[in-house]
């Protein structure tokens, strides 16, 4: 299949699938890629792309995009964010779910520039830095679940080298990884839920149902 490609202009998708399109050569945004554009996606469905390069479901420079209640499964990148990878630009995620997205490095999501996320769950990606989330920049994080990824080399839930913002009520990790495992460069708030091994050892299960896969 084929991307949306969308440069300094204004795309939404609203009750939309894009599944099983592919980037050819090392490019980026298997399903969409937006340069410096404004980007809107409702209740909509992004599974099974590929990018050779970076953003297995979304590659996005400069500009504006805000995701709700949307799904991102089984997308792959060769590189950076299996399913999105985020540089420059602002985007918010709403009330949406990853799961089993793969990459090298930075998945789900790799932000490298300014990103939030509210009401959201991460579960069962995987990649080799940042099994959920690998982050440079500016990332707030509000009434979400991240547990159950993992990562080959280090942090299996989050991988961060800049300032997190997440007291908000989220739950991070699960009770079969300790948080020096699960987190690096995360603390998880007072207000959160740290279910790593050494932070009490809630189990996963007591949190949610792992098969969960739209919280929207």
């Amino acid at each position: 299949g084929s991307r949306i490609f969308n440069s300094y202009g204004s795309l939404t998708l609203n009750n939309s699938t894009l599944s099983d399109n592919e980037t050819l050569y090392y490019e980026f945004g298997g399903g969409v890629y937006n340069r410096a554009g404004t980007v809107t996606i409702s209740d909509s469905t992004f599974s099974d792309n590929y990018a050779m390069d970076e953003g297995g479901a979304i590659a996005h420079f400069n500009g504006m995009v805000t995701i709700n209640n949307s799904t991102f499964s089984g997308n792959t990148a060769g590189d950076d964010g299996g399913a999105i990878v985020n540089y420059y630009g602002t985007m918010e995620i709403n009330n949406s779910t990853f799961s089993g997205n793969t990459a090298g490095f930075g998945v789900a999501i790799y932000n490298d520039a300014y990103l939030t996320i509210r009401n959201s769950t991460f579960t069962g990606n995987s990649a080799s830095f940042g099994g959920a989330i690998a982050n440079y920049d500016p990332l707030t994080i509000s009434r979400s679940v991240i547990s159950g990824n993992s990562a080959s080399v280090y942090g299996d839930e989050v991988y961060s080298f800049y300032f997190i913002t997440s007291d908000n009520n989220n739950v991070f990790g699960d009770a079969g990884k300790a948080g020096s495992d699960a987190f690096v460069n995360l603390t998880p708030g007072v207000s959160d839920i740290d279910a790593s091994s050494d932070a009490g050892n809630i189990t996963l299960a007591a949190i949610l149902d792992t098969t969960l896969t739209d919280n929207g």
